[in-house]
C-alpha cells in the first residue's frame, strides 16, 4: 500500500485538499488507541479477535463518548484551554499594521 496507486484507492489524503500527513497523524493516533486501551493483553492477536474488540468495545466507546459531546454533558479537551486563552486575550487592543 506504500505504492500511490494503491495509496489512492483507500487514503484520505487522496483529495488534494487534505495532506498525507494530516491522514497518517490520524491512522496512527487511532492504532496507538486500539494498541494501548484495548490490545495490552494480546501481543498477537487473531484477526477475528481484532475485529470483535474494535466492534464491540472500541466503537460503543467512541459512540458513548459521541452522545456525550451531541447532548454537551461532556466538554471538548481543547474547549477549557481555548476559553482560557481567549479571556486572556479578549482585553488587548489590535494595533493596526498599516
Amino acid at each position: 500500500w506504500y505504492r500511490w496507486n494503491h495509496w489512492c484507492l483507500w487514503a484520505l489524503s487522496a483529495h488534494k485538499n487534505i495532506s498525507i500527513v494530516c491522514t497518517m497523524m490520524i491512522l496512527e493516533s487511532h492504532w496507538r488507541i486500539l494498541k494501548h486501551d484495548f490490545l495490552l493483553k494480546f501481543n498477537r492477536p487473531r484477526l477475528d479477535v481484532l475485529c470483535h474488540i474494535i466492534i464491540n468495545r472500541m466503537l460503543s466507546r467512541l459512540i458513548h463518548r459521541y452522545s456525550l459531546l451531541i447532548t454537551e454533558r461532556i466538554q471538548p479537551s481543547w474547549k477549557k484551554d481555548f476559553k482560557a486563552e481567549w479571556k486572556k486575550l479578549v482585553g488587548r487592543e489590535l494595533k493596526n499594521s498599516n
